[in-house]
């Protein structure tokens, strides 16, 4: 046992195990949730239209030095800023105002001001089309992506403010020992809801159904 801490190093393995299955699964749910309302804006997948030529995820794929497939490569992308994010959020998780998952409402600022001025003026992510060749042809989005279009920064809001919120509640959720505990229940819950009988093993209730006949069974069911 650690004569600092007073936990054994069973337990403080157990710990950072925790610790850093919550950051993944946190980055990888709050990378999706980011990518996902984003890309709508551009993709228009789900509502079928779309209001901005803001292209994260080939803008991202482009930067870092995808000759095909930009796309693909953005989301390994993705997945990276995704652990920088949520390690923030660790650092700065007693800082925040709120409780629990409302501590995501008041980090949301945070990547969408990483967004604005980090990622759109160092990133080409306006894409527009070639009329001569066809080819995608990306420039500089400006600040807060206003050069593809002004309702750019409500797509990044909305998305901050989604992967902001899953990546609060994962993390604290995974981050807990509650959360890796099986469930168990306790007296007054079966009482008030009446599962005894489902508690039973098969031989107890044929047993128990026996005693109220004298123990024995009827004739006329098996022969």
């Amino acid at each position: 046992m650690d004569a600092t801490t007073g936990t054994s190093p069973i337990e403080s393995l157990k710990r950072t195990a925790r610790w850093v299955c919550a950051v993944l699964f946190a980055a990888i749910i709050g990378g999706a949730f980011w990518m996902a309302i984003i890309e709508e804006g551009h993709g228009g997948h789900i509502l079928g239209t779309t209001w901005t030529s803001h292209d994260f995820p080939d803008g991202l794929g482009n930067a870092l030095g995808a000759s095909a497939e930009p796309a693909r490569k953005a989301l390994w992308g993705t997945l990276v800023i995704a652990i920088g994010v949520v390690l923030l959020f660790a650092a700065m998780e007693r800082l925040l105002p709120g409780k629990e998952w409302r501590k995501g409402l008041s980090f949301a600022p945070i990547p969408f001001l990483l967004w604005g001025l980090v990622f759109c003026p160092l990133v080409d992510a306006k894409q527009t089309q070639d009329p001569i060749d066809g080819r995608f042809i990306y420039s500089p989005s400006g600040l807060f992506g206003t050069e593809s279009s002004l309702t750019t920064m409500l797509s990044a809001a909305v998305a901050a403010l989604g992967a902001s919120l899953a990546i609060a509640r994962i993390y604290q959720l995974v981050r807990s020992a509650e959360w890796w505990e099986p469930a168990s229940l306790d007296a007054e819950f079966i009482i008030d809801h009446d599962v005894g009988p489902l508690l039973e093993l098969p031989e107890q209730g044929t047993e128990q159904s026996g005693k109220g006949t004298g123990g024995q069974t009827d004739p006329l069911r098996w022969t």
